[in-house]
């Protein structure tokens, strides 16, 4: 699902960040092309998000879950920036 919403929701939100006009309708039309390929990619259902709003906040729950900060990760970040 997070896959997914990196390649819809999250360049949505990238195009709108650097000034690009995306209106709703053509948010929704791309948010309901990469549904299809994430669906037949194997996302479940019910994690594919049908709005904006929807996608906005599913974002917000996988970045709560998955983007912490962990030893391993700051032995990673440590090692890159030696």
């Amino acid at each position: 699902a997070g896959t997914n919403l990196a390649f819809s929701w999250i360049c949505l939100r990238g195009l709108r960040k650097v000034g690009v006009d995306v209106d709703a309708q053509t948010a929704d039309c791309f948010l309901h092309l990469w549904n299809v390929i994430g669906y037949l990619s194997g996302v479940m259902p019910e994690l594919l998000p049908n709005t904006g709003k929807e996608a906005f906040w599913l974002d917000k729950l996988i970045a709560q879950s998955e983007f912490k900060s962990s030893p391993a990760g700051q032995e990673l970040t440590q090692s890159l920036l030696a």
